[in-house]
């Protein structure tokens, strides 16, 4: 039986500790949980960024 990974848990924790504020910043924007899973996530973030600054926001006015 293999030993578990510690690396894995402490990844784990990371990333929950960045969903947390991802997931405040979607809410608030009008967004959902799945824009909060897409912005936790490392790499992809940088994207979602973008799309997140130039999609119209669901409680914002267009300009």
């Amino acid at each position: 039986m293999e030993k578990p990974n510690p690396l894995a848990a402490l990844s784990l924790i990371i990333w929950f500790l960045m969903f947390i504020p991802c997931f405040r910043m979607a809410q608030k924007a009008g967004f959902g949980w799945k824009m909060a899973l897409l912005l936790s996530c490392p790499g992809l973030h940088f994207i979602m960024l973008y799309v997140f600054a130039y999609k119209k926001w669901p409680t914002a006015p267009y300009r």
